[in-house]
């Protein structure tokens, strides 16, 4: 599989405990799809302050598992109002 790049927003999801358990993006679901969102595991993401930040994605292959990683921050895209 051709590694794929995409910007997205990350958002941190927290435990019980205030540990950092994942990050989550949007996704565009489509057919059979139960998740509205994909979830990243921290090490695959730099360390950011705030709840949410911008970056570059690429996937690659887990196991039989498309994944996701964060490879750098970006400024949110331009969205006209």
């Amino acid at each position: 599989m051709p590694t794929q790049r995409k910007i997205a927003e990350l958002t941190k999801v927290y435990g019980a405990e205030k540990q950092l358990l994942f990050y989550t993006i949007p996704t565009l679901t489509g057919g059979g799809r139960r998740s509205s969102s994909d979830f990243i595991r921290p090490e695959h993401v730099p360390a950011f302050e705030g709840e949410s930040a911008w970056f570059e994605l690429e996937s690659f292959r887990e196991g039989p598992w498309r994944q996701w990683r964060a490879t750098r921050r970006v400024e949110p895209p331009y969205r006209p109002r």
